[in-house]
């Protein structure tokens, strides 16, 4: 992989200048900070954005040509305290993902109002869900390439807690979601059926995985088990009770099938670990494989199912 250098809003999409959509903000395109793990013949740009009453912005990278092929979109959403540069860094997706659009959109003070929790976005009350949805309108208007019903939504840590959130609040909205290390904290009694991926570690210490677990509060908010997150979507997305499972090195699979409007429910475990991102080894694979290969598994059911 190599680390691609600052570019220019036109440098950045060939022919096609990238420009933020006027119905959503007025801000210009920068040049992006220097990111670690992108492919050769990508590059990065800034995009600034008002959504709430806030000037907001997020890191897109992609490959610099802009050709016939349409592309899909991944949004990544970092942990608190980190930012989009370092998410992008950790998580690596350019190097799974093959050519496609990836987006990280910057929490409020490094942090998302995912509902009960967490940071200065919860204590301000943002409206994280609008600012998530102006994002993708705005990836959509300026990359002309880019694939509407294969837009995707990936979240680490608070930012897997906001992931379940937008799963449950705009549902029509990413084809799939994956959250990593994050129970939801966002009460949800119904929804439309939506792709969902838990990915945790065992080794945890800020979960809680399995029926025995010790209860957990955090921010006044009594945590959920792993499990009981996962249950509650196999029951909203109305998945039948047998289950394929497999496993890789340190990763145990488990993916319930049969599900109403083809969205299945998947439990990625690594045995052991912490909370940090996983980064998987030479029999074990990362967490950017596991979540782009659920994605890469789905199939168009609706205006943004599946990758082509």
């Amino acid at each position: 992989m190599h680390a691609a250098a600052p570019v220019s809003p036109s440098a950045a999409a060939g022919a096609h200048p990238l420009v933020v959509h006027p119905a959503v903000a007025r801000a210009p395109v920068t040049a992006a900070p220097t990111v670690g793990s992108l492919p050769t013949g990508w590059v990065a740009s800034t995009h600034l954005l008002r959504a709430g009453g806030r000037a907001r912005s997020y890191l897109l990278t992609r490959p610099r040509a802009i050709g016939a092929t349409r592309l899909p979109v991944l949004v990544v959403l970092h942990g608190r305290g980190l930012n989009p540069t370092q998410i992008e860094r950790i998580t690596a997706f350019p190097a799974v993902v093959g050519p496609a659009i990836v987006v990280y959109p910057a929490g409020y003070h490094q942090s998302w109002n995912a509902g009960a929790c967490c940071g200065p976005a919860h204590a301000e009350g943002v409206d994280d869900v609008g600012f998530l949805r102006a994002v993708v309108g705005d990836v959509l208007a300026t990359q002309p390439d880019a694939l509407p019903r294969s837009v995707f939504l990936a979240g680490y840590s608070n930012g897997g807690r906001m992931a379940y959130r937008m799963a449950c609040a705009d549902p029509g909205q990413f084809a799939g979601v994956a959250a990593v290390e994050a129970v939801a904290v966002y009460r949800c009694p119904g929804s439309t059926p939506v792709p969902i991926l838990s990915l945790a570690s065992t080794g945890d210490p800020l979960l809680r995985i399995g029926v025995h677990a010790a209860p957990r509060t955090i921010e006044h908010y009594a945590q959920p088990t792993v499990d009981d997150v996962v249950a509650e979507w196999r029951a909203n997305n109305g998945c039948r009770n047998s289950a394929t499972t497999s496993a890789r090195g340190s990763l145990l699979t488990t993916r319930w099938l049969g599900c109403a409007r083809g969205a299945p429910v998947e439990l990625s475990l690594y045995l052991g670990g912490s909370h940090a991102w996983p980064g998987g080894d030479g029999a074990t694979p990362a967490a950017r494989r596991v979540v782009w290969d659920f994605f890469r598994s789905l199939r168009p059911t609706g205006t943004r199912r599946g990758v082509t």
